[in-house]
C-alpha cells in the first residue's frame, strides 16, 4: 500500500494504492479534500507533514479507518563551506574540510570529493542518519600540489544540493620554487578557479 508510514518523499503528486477486504465502500482524506477511492491513482498532496485517513464499510453497516503519517520535502538541503577557506594557500598536508549541514526534514547523506590535476584524490560518503542540521568535518592528508573540492548532500527525500569549488595548495617548507595551478579541469559543472603563486610569496609562506 502506498503511501508510507513515515516516509518522506520529494513531490506533491503520490500514488494512492489501498487494500481492503469485505469493504464496499472507501474514500480518504488528503488533507484538504474527502476522495472516492475506486482504483490506484495519483491524488495531490501539500509540502510538509502530511495525514492521509482511509475509510471503509460495508454492507452490513460496519466500518473502520486507517491513518497513515508522511512527508513531503521540496526544498534542497543547505550547506555552507566553513573551512578551509577558498583559495587558501598553505604548508599543512592534513586538511580538515568542514561544513554545515541543515534540513528541513532530515540529511540522507553527505559525500566529499576532491580532486587534484591528476584527477580524483579522495571520494568520502558519510551516513549523516537523518540529522536535521550538523556541522560535518573529514580530515585528509594531502600531498603537494592543488585541489579542488566540494560537497554534495542528499536529504531523506532525495532532494540534492551540490556546492561550488574551492582551491587549497598545501606547500612543503622547503619549497622555493614557484608553483602554478594551471591544468585544472572542469569538475561536475563546476569551474575550477586557477591562482599563481611566485617565488616570493611562497617564501613569504614557508617562514
Amino acid at each position: 500500500n502506498s503511501p508510507q508510514n513515515g516516509a518522506v518523499y520529494n513531490t506533491t503528486r503520490l500514488f494512492v494504492n489501498i487494500s481492503t477486504i469485505g469493504a464496499n465502500n472507501i474514500w480518504f482524506y488528503n488533507g484538504s479534500d474527502n476522495i472516492v477511492y475506486t482504483a490506484p491513482d495519483f491524488a495531490n498532496f501539500a509540502e510538509g507533514n502530511n495525514t492521509l485517513i482511509v475509510y471503509v464499510n460495508d454492507s452490513a453497516g460496519n466500518s473502520d479507518n486507517l491513518t497513515k503519517n508522511f512527508t513531503i520535502s521540496l526544498t534542497s538541503p543547505i550547506i555552507l563551506l566553513t573551512a578551509p577557506g577558498n583559495l587558501t594557500i598553505t604548508n599543512r598536508t592534513s586538511i580538515n574540510f568542514t561544513a554545515n549541514l541543515s534540513d528541513n526534514y532530515g540529511l540522507r547523506n553527505a559525500t566529499l570529493n576532491i580532486y587534484n590535476e591528476t584527477g580524483s584524490y579522495n571520494l568520502a560518503t558519510i551516513d549523516l542518519g537523518g540529522s536535521l542540521q550538523l556541522t560535518m568535518g573529514i580530515v585528509i592528508s594531502l600531498i603537494d600540489g592543488v585541489y579542488d573540492w566540494f560537497w554534495e548532500v542528499f536529504d531523506l527525500a532525495g532532494n540534492f544540493v551540490s556546492t561550488q569549488s574551492g582551491n587549497i595548495a598545501p606547500l612543503e617548507r622547503d619549497n622555493k620554487t614557484s608553483i602554478s595551478a594551471t591544468g585544472l579541469t572542469t569538475v561536475t559543472g563546476v569551474q575550477v578557479r586557477p591562482y599563481f603563486v611566485d617565488s616570493q610569496q611562497v617564501d613569504q609562506i614557508c617562514q
